[in-house]
């Protein structure tokens, strides 16, 4: 679901963006169907993805399909020569020791 909207948010970002007139705007809008969104909802959750988990190669399966995807669309990149832009992640692993104490008034658990 959070893939469907997503990609249904950035189709009408895009045609907002777009200098075009309104009927070009309508007609893409119009061009947009709950079985495309669905057909490519179903390819990103798919098992071949592998979860799409950064630094994977589920991401870089991802990427593809969406640099495709763009393509297919005649977006052109945004980037310089890219549709992508690097976006440094930081990981934080939680120590096992770690514990969670809750008192009360007559009992406390740690977790």
């Amino acid at each position: 679901m959070f893939w469907k909207s997503f990609v249904f948010a950035i189709l009408i970002a895009i045609g907002f963006g777009c200098s075009g007139d309104s009927a070009e705007l309508t007609n893409a809008l119009e061009s947009i169907t709950a079985a495309d969104l669905s057909a490519d909802v179903q390819v990103l959750g798919s098992d071949e993805f592998e979860g799409r988990k950064p630094s994977s190669p589920g991401e870089e399966k991802t990427i593809s399909f969406l640099k495709e995807e763009f393509q297919k669309l005649g977006l052109q990149p945004g980037n310089g020569d890219s549709y992508f832009q690097e976006v440094p992640l930081v990981e934080i692993t939680s120590n096992s020791d770690s514990k969670l104490n809750i008192k009360g008034k007559n009992k406390s658990a740690t977790f």
